[in-house]
């Protein structure tokens, strides 16, 4: 059995802190964002789909790419905080990084600089 439970979120909505444990099984997860773990308590044996292998232990950190499937072994119980972040496209970074600078420096701009975003990202969503 598995349980979750948020710790915090970002304020920009793409990253969040959750706790999770799990009691022993067997597993197969999808990575759907970015996620990197911190083991707190118990342990897990993980294989990704090309074969490399962690047998984490408390105080252990590994980093799992989106797109990366990974086989748990959970022999007892484990418990992990998960740093979670969306992947967002390359053209939108670029953007968000330009209004960040933009707002820094005159609201006008940001203002501007941030309806030109809206614009482009929702073309860019749209094209997907």
């Amino acid at each position: 059995m598995a349980r979750v439970g948020s710790v915090s979120r970002g304020s920009d909505g793409l990253s969040w802190t959750d706790i999770w444990d799990c009691t022993a099984g067997r597993f197969t997860w999808h990575y759907t964002i970015d996620e990197t773990v911190h083991i707190l308590e118990g342990g897990a044996h993980v294989v990704d789909a090309n074969g490399k292998q962690w047998d984490l232990r408390p105080g252990d950190i590994v980093s799992f790419q989106v797109g990366t499937a990974a086989r748990w072994h959970v022999p007892e119980y484990v418990r992990k905080v998960a740093f979670c972040s969306e992947v967002v496209p390359r053209p939108l970074t670029v953007l968000m990084d330009v209004g960040r600078k933009l707002r820094r420096h005159k609201p006008l701009a940001a203002a501007v600089a941030g309806l030109f975003a809206v614009t482009i990202a929702a073309g860019v969503l749209m094209a997907k």
